[in-house]
């Protein structure tokens, strides 16, 4: 905030002066203004308050708005040096132990210790206007690295006053804020020569230039014509005003899109300069033709020599020679390597040495000539202190080069695993025990020799493995894959994690095996993070392709359960102790079992809502009633019918089996309490009855295997009541009506039990 306006001002020096002399001297013993000496008792407070009057109206007046500087000194920092000078040697003498001395002066050491911080306070009030108005000076004549030593000084000094408890809080403000205002000034003015020095242009005809001038442009110079700065006087004021890392950092930016990358992707492009007394240019003259990774293979070593001359075009003309003002400091090419190299490796490991990684380990070998390029490359550059003497990312990307191999190559699996996933082929794949090569096939395949053909050799005792992990036997069920159907997505899927792991065995280096056994444990997780979002609408929709979703995992987990047996022990620690794939299991049963059930559910939801339409089975005879109950009875025998086809043609047979006679059973529980519910029934509506209990009965065709004989199909019906235990009740009921007269049957159905219990 600034101080108050004029109405608040402090008295003029002789008015106070005025008033200190009445109240501190009685006339008795009072002597002339004129004559006051160092040992009166008020001349040391009163001089203190003019001061400070003086001051505060010093810069009030010269720093706000409406106010004029006639009636005060400018500069006030000798008489306030003179003062203090003064009250030092009070306190002195005091300290000294004549303290008879403050008590002739009537001062107190409180008094002295206060009088000591108000002229602190003065004292860099006044400094700070001296340097306020010095600043403006150098920058009209353009001394800049004056101008930004003097900002420097101003931002100390006002952290010093700002700690000080006898400053005016109103001045304060008004010194902070005119401080605020100049660095700003400063920041504009060498923000405004760097860019007229440094200019970067972009032709549309494919010429990239960059203008580095020698002398300030006339039209960004001419304030300061008859003393022009130059550029080593622009890096010096941007260092002692603390932007020379942020304009080095903007120039990197900068010069490696338009020239370092450009010469990557075009290496045959022409990179020349140009040089006068006034200014140097560096042109890029390139096109629109992009070299690809194989042209850039041949052109390596050229590409990394044109960098070489952009560095050294910028040591020459670009960056002073020397270093900052300071303790030490780094050169100013120093600074610039430390600031730009970590952009400078990256842009070179994406745009040249990443894309130059071969797609088959065959051309890994013939990549040394390469390295010696790249290292000679990063010892020209560590030369010239344009990178750090520590800096390894080149050198150490060359001597990893199997391991970035083996990135490229597992993210290459990723993305055509990611496609696999993502496409729309709806085909189906059956699979059996005997197609499969994980499982107990894997487990119990075996020569003459008790040896296994795929894994390590191992014998079988009373049906365990044996010299492999314990516990698996061979003769569990839970483990053994049944006949169904999955997706094609999944088997391509498995497919390709079986090619990773074949992969990983057959590699030599150690650390890209592993990469490689993780990509693959990457690539089945796939599965369970894409294909469920992916065909989320469909899965919940769709009456097979919830069961196809519950085969797919249910064959991904046949495969995880042995995986790690099949393939660990051949790989290097630590996997070949602790690789497994078991870990993922769990979470497919369960991701499986979801979608399965809330299908389950949803069917059941849709059976229910159908009888829920059948108010009674009475009053057949009434034809509109008949034929409602009629059409909603065949809705409900094909739905369920349609069910059991497509559920039988992908799940295993007895999964498929279990599952229709869950929802038989859900219609048969509500249809046998809507029998149990008839009081009256005439022959004529027992007729009809009849009738529609033969629809219902028609549903034991859901339960109709296809298996093959030979070349053969054999159709046979599977055991209804194993799989819906209200069948055989269902069917007791038809034969009642058709055995009994009306009567009869509603006093056996009304004392059936509640089959719901």
């Amino acid at each position: 905030m600034l101080a108050a306006d004029r109405s608040h001002a402090h008295p003029s020096p002789r008015k106070l002066r005025r008033q200190t002399i009445v109240s501190n001297n009685p006339p008795a013993s009072t002597s002339s203004s004129s004559t006051k000496s160092f040992n009166s008792t008020a001349f040391l407070i009163e001089k203190c308050e003019e001061l400070k009057v003086n001051v505060y109206g010093t810069i009030n007046s010269n720093y706000r708005d409406f106010l004029n500087t006639s009636d005060y000194v400018l500069d006030l920092r000798d008489e306030i040096a003179s003062i203090a000078e003064k009250v030092e040697q009070a306190k002195a003498q005091a300290e000294d132990g004549d303290k008879s001395f403050l008590t002739k002066l009537h001062l107190s050491s409180r008094s002295i210790k206060t009088l000591e911080q108000d002229l602190q306070a003065l004292g860099i009030l006044a400094r700070l206007h001296y340097e306020l108005q010095n600043f403006d000076h150098l920058v009209n004549i353009g001394e800049f690295v004056g101008a930004a030593a003097t900002v420097a000084e101003m931002s100390l000094l006002v952290e010093t006053l700002q700690e000080l408890p006898n400053c005016d809080k109103s001045v304060f403000n008004v010194v902070k804020s005119q401080t605020l205002i100049r660095r700003a000034t400063l920041r504009h003015r060498l923000n405004d020569l760097f860019h007229s020095i440094f200019s970067f242009s972009h032709g549309i005809d494919g010429v990239n230039k960059l203008t580095v001038s020698q002398r300030i442009p006339m039209t960004a110079g001419k304030e300061y014509f008859d003393n022009p700065p130059t550029i080593e006087d622009l890096f010096a004021a941007l260092a002692t005003a603390d932007m020379l890392q942020e304009k080095l950092q903007w120039l990197g930016q900068q010069l490696i899109p338009t020239f370092i990358v450009n010469v990557i992707k075009q290496p045959t492009a022409q990179v020349t300069q140009i040089k006068n007394k006034l200014h140097s240019q560096l042109l890029f003259a390139g096109g629109k033709k992009v070299t690809t990774a194989g042209n850039l293979k041949s052109h390596l070593s050229t590409a990394l020599e044109k960098i070489i001359f952009v560095c050294q075009f910028m040591l020459e003309n670009g960056l002073p020679t020397g270093a900052p003002l300071g303790d030490d400091p780094p050169s100013y090419a120093k600074s610039f390597g430390e600031t730009w190299a970590e952009s400078l490796c990256r842009a070179l490991l994406e745009n040249a040495l990443m894309p130059l990684i071969p797609d088959d380990k065959a051309s890994l070998e013939r990549f040394s000539e390469l390295s010696e390029s790249v290292r000679g490359f990063d010892a020209q550059l560590k030369e010239l202190e344009l990178i750090p003497p520590n800096r390894e990312d080149l050198v150490t990307f060359i001597s990893n080069l199997h391991h970035h191999y083996t990135l490229k190559r597992r993210n290459e699996l990723l993305r055509v695993a990611r496609d696999i996933l993502l496409s729309d082929d709806t085909n189906t794949y059956l699979v059996t025990e005997g197609t499969e090569r994980g499982g107990v096939a894997f487990l119990t395949k075996g020569t003459k020799e008790g040896k296994s053909a795929e894994g390590p050799s191992d014998k079988r005792e009373n049906g365990k493995f044996m010299g492999g992990k314990d516990g698996v036997e061979v003769n569990d069920s839970s483990i053994k894959l049944p006949a169904m159907h999955i997706s094609v997505q999944a088997q391509m899927l498995m497919e390709l994690v079986y090619q990773t792991l074949l992969e990983a065995e057959k590699t030599e280096d150690q650390q890209s095996a592993i990469e490689l056994f993780f990509c693959a444990r990457d690539l089945v997780d796939l599965y369970r993070a894409i294909t469920p979002q992916h065909l989320a609408d469909v899965i919940e929709s769709s009456i097979t392709r919830a069961m196809i979703f519950y085969c797919d995992c249910e064959y991904i987990v046949h495969h995880l359960i042995t995986l790690g047996y099949q393939f660990a022990t051949k790989l290097p620690p630590p996997v070949k102790s602790y690789g497994t794939f078991v870990d993922l299991v769990p979470s497919f049963r369960k991701l499986g079992e979801y979608y399965f059930r809330n299908q389950l559910r949803h069917q059941r939801d849709v059976i229910l809502n159908q009888l829920g339409l059948l108010t009674s089975l009475e009053d057949l005879s009434n034809e509109a009633k008949f034929k409602n109950i009629e059409t909603h009875i065949k809705f409900l025998v094909n739905h369920l019918t349609g069910i059991a086809k497509s559920w039988k043609a992908v799940l295993p047979k007895e999964m498929a089996l279990q599952a229709v006679g869950l929802l038989l059973d859900t219609t048969l529980t509500s249809l046998i309490e809507k029998l149990r519910a008839i009081t009256t029934l005439n022959m004529e509506d027992s007729y009809q009855l009849k009738y529609i209990l033969s629809i219902v009965r028609r549903l034991e065709e859901c339960f109709y295997v296809t298996k093959l004989d030979a070349k053969r199909k054999v159709i046979e019906k599977a055991p209804i009541p194993k799989y819906a235990k209200t069948w055989e009740l269902f069917i007791s009921i038809v034969d009642a009506l058709v055995r009994q007269d009306p009567v009869a049957f509603v006093s056996f159905v009304s004392g059936l039990k509640d089959v719901r219990t």
